[in-house]
Formats: C-alpha cells, structure tokens, sequence
C-alpha cells in the first residue's frame, strides 16, 4: 500500500518533484534492480488498468 501511497503523490506533484523521484529510482537501480523492478512494474499496472476503465473495460 506504501508503494501506491507513493505513487498517488507522484502524479499529483509537479515537474521538479518527478524528476527527484526518477533520479532516486535510477540510483536505487544500481543497487537493486528487483526493488526498482517491482515499483516500474506497480506505474505499469496502473496505467494499463486506468486505461482499461476509461475505455469501459473491466
């Protein structure tokens, strides 16, 4: 639930907080890929299910 509490934030902040989020991700993958995996894997996940409720998919 923390991962989608983070994830709500970040769409909601503006440009600069965005880019300090992929900047820290993109450090974090240096030292663990499968952490930075499952968070890529969560914003992929969510945009695939809100684009399926929009178009009325359920």
């Amino acid at each position: 639930m923390e991962k989608i509490d983070r994830l709500l934030d970040i769409i909601n902040a503006d440009y600069e907080e965005r880019f300090a989020y992929a900047n820290q991700l993109a450090a974090q993958f240096a030292q663990n890929r499968g952490l930075v995996q499952e968070v890529l894997d969560l914003w992929l996940d969510w945009w695939r299910d809100l684009l399926l409720a929009k178009i009325g998919c359920s």
